[in-house]
């Protein structure tokens, strides 16, 4: 009977899984960190539903890629000092413009994209 309980208790143990806390943004004042990285200034941005956003805001250019398979308009940016592309999931008609400058602000899109040449996101605000 003992040899049993001890089976179920070891079984149960080995069960358990750990899970990595995710990282949050911790706001103090007027500056963000992100994992005791070095501060960056908050930018608070009316996101046109009444919502407000902390997300870093960026500079980029739209480019229209609608000639490669599965694209449309992508927004080409320095993200972290790296160029990248980004495939908005939706994009309003009046951005759909070839070498538009827009300041943007974005989140990472689980939503798998037709179009290869970039990551995919959604956008919070963009102007």
């Amino acid at each position: 009977m003992i040899l049993a309980a001890s089976s179920s208790l070891l079984a149960v143990s080995s069960c358990y899984t750990s899970q990595e806390a995710t990282t949050t943004p911790v706001v103090t004042g007027e500056t963000m960190q992100i994992d005791g990285a070095e501060e960056k200034p908050v930018e608070y941005e009316d996101g046109g539903d009444g919502r407000t956003s902390v997300n870093p805001t960026y500079n980029g250019i739209i480019r229209d890629k609608s000639s490669t398979e599965g694209c449309e308009f992508v927004i080409e940016a320095k993200i972290d000092g790296k160029e990248m592309l980004l495939v908005p999931v939706h994009l309003r008609d009046e951005f759909k413009v070839d070498g538009k400058k827009v300041t943007f602000n974005y989140s990472m899109s689980r939503r798998p994209s037709k179009c290869t040449l970039g990551t995919p996101i959604i956008l919070g605000t963009i102007k």
